[in-house]
């Protein structure tokens, strides 16, 4: 033992790992005294009895250290860390040392071999320096064996302050990301409401002034704006409905399907849209198969994917210019699917932008919000529906989407 010790004991001292050995004949009369006492469960010994943990600390005692400790812990030479361990361990990380207890005390440990044949325990704690300073450490106990005293315990630590630095940083950017994630849902479901209630706000305005303008002839014509008044009443409706749907996709919440016919949603969009139809000089084409089979939808989703196919394409058409301006709404079976087409003659969609036309906030307008083509691609695939894009040979745009039928 004396060969071995002579032989490994200057390369111990020079290890970059902190090693102290430890004398815990304390500690082991201290077990002797609890198993007298019939205590089996040492954590809930613990827990009715905290002031334990401190008396096992000043059971074990620091009798050698290597150079690495030394300088790790800012003594000058060996013996000022002899000793009590209990002036290293600070009040907040007696847990650790306890944890270490309950692992030794939990294993049986036969009575002449003391504990010898213990397993070896890991963990992670902070300690205290000799001037106060608490170190970020990772430790191993190891009691040894063959003709070390069975009441020597090894322990090896290593510096983990660089880990925890930068698990603190990556929790940092986990939390800046989650914050980010947040952001941008808040920005897209407030970008989802003013694309949602932009149109049927501008249908009302619209009526209303309409409306004033009735009345303000001499005499006013009450039937007329009666009319549109009865419009603005339906289109208030409409919004809160639309804003009732946001909020429920906002919630994740599933649509409210009912077996409808989207060839009545097509006519219903077409009639809201007539004003804004007619303020872009549009001609309006509806090819609507009679014999379509119905679909399960949430009316208004559907009702909003038609508007917002229908405006992104009326926008696009005026960005050109003046010219002839044809809108087409077809709707047809595909087998067991319906299929609804939304066509113009517009200037059509750059190669380079069809791979991102349904990302949310990509637009290629300046005064876009990007969410009209999300949206209707989130509504149709929260039906098992799919929508693309496609353009018309010549120019134009097409935009089809297929529901499967009821």
């Amino acid at each position: 033992m004396e060969a071995s010790d002579a032989r490994y004991r200057p390369l111990l001292q020079a290890m970059a790992v902190s090693l102290w050995e430890l004398e815990c004949i304390g500690l082991e009369a201290v077990f002797d005294d609890l198993r007298a006492h019939q205590v089996t469960d040492l954590r809930t010994h613990i827990a009715t009895h905290p002031a334990f943990v401190d008396l096992a600390l000043e059971a074990v005692r620091i009798v050698d250290v290597n150079e690495r400790s030394i300088e790790w812990f800012g003594a000058s030479k060996r013996e000022e860390l002899l000793g009590s361990v209990r002036r290293f361990w600070p009040p907040a990380s007696r847990g650790a040392f306890a944890e270490a207890l309950m692992a030794c005390f939990s294993c049986d440990v036969d009575r002449d071999e003391k504990l010898r044949g213990v397993p070896g325990y890991q963990g992670e704690t902070r300690l205290l320096t000799l001037q106060g300073d608490e170190v970020d450490v990772q430790f191993t106990l190891t009691w040894p064996t063959d003709d070390v005293p069975s009441t020597t315990l090894l322990v090896g630590m290593i510096d983990i302050a660089d880990r925890k630095r930068l698990e603190k940083v990556r929790l940092s950017q986990q939390t800046e990301f989650t914050r980010a994630a947040r952001t941008s849902m808040l920005g897209e479901l407030t970008a989802s409401i003013a694309q949602a209630i932009t149109q049927p706000i501008s249908a009302i305005a619209n009526d209303a002034r309409a409306s004033l303008g009735w009345l303000d002839r001499s005499p006013p014509e009450v039937r007329q704006a009666t009319q549109l008044l009865h419009r603005v009443v339906a289109d208030t409706h409409r919004t809160m409905d639309v804003m009732s749907r946001v909020r429920q996709m906002s919630l994740s919440q599933a649509p409210d399907r009912i077996v409808v016919f989207l060839q009545e949603i097509i006519q219903d969009a077409a009639a809201f849209l007539s004003h804004e139809i007619q303020n872009h000089q549009v001609k309006l084409r509806l090819d609507l198969h009679p014999d379509l089979p119905p679909v399960e939808a949430d009316r208004v989703q559907m009702h909003q994917v038609i508007v917002n196919l229908s405006i992104n394409a009326m926008q696009a058409m005026a960005e050109q210019g003046e010219g002839d301006h044809h809108l087409a709404l077809c709707a047809h079976s595909l087998g067991d699917l319906v299929q609804v087409d939304v066509e113009d003659n517009g200037p059509g969609v750059a190669p380079e932008d069809m791979n991102r036309l349904f990302e949310s906030f990509f637009t290629t307008r300046t005064d876009g919000l990007g969410m009209g083509l999300a949206i209707c691609r989130s509504i149709v695939e929260a039906h098992q529906g799919t929508i693309w894009f496609e353009p018309v040979p010549g120019r134009g745009s097409r935009f089809c989407f297929t529901l499967p039928a009821a």
